[in-house]
């Protein structure tokens, strides 16, 4: 059994298997993804998850080398933004 908050299993077998310079994007339903992309769609309603709730799991299970945020995030989701300067610590 899982000590963890992260309980889908897509993502979590995804985190699993990630080494050094891996990738992995977490955004809302309008973002593009190229084909031949794995795409984990974690979905309910609009809205939810929100961004933050899932960085924060994501974040519990994953040690992230560096980070890139989207130039969108300054100026659409201030929140957010806020929430991810708070969880780098």
């Amino acid at each position: 059994m899982k000590k963890t908050p992260l309980l889908n299993v897509a993502l979590s077998r995804t985190i699993a298997g990630m080494g050094h310079g891996d990738i992995l994007v977490i955004g809302d339903a309008g973002l593009p993804v190229p084909p031949g992309v794995e795409l984990i769609d974690l979905a309910i309603t609009p809205g939810l998850p929100d961004f933050a709730s899932v960085l924060r799991v994501v974040l519990s299970e994953l040690q992230v080398e560096r980070h890139v945020l989207a130039e969108e995030m300054q100026k659409v989701v201030p929140p957010a933004l806020v929430e991810i300067e708070r969880l780098k610590g």
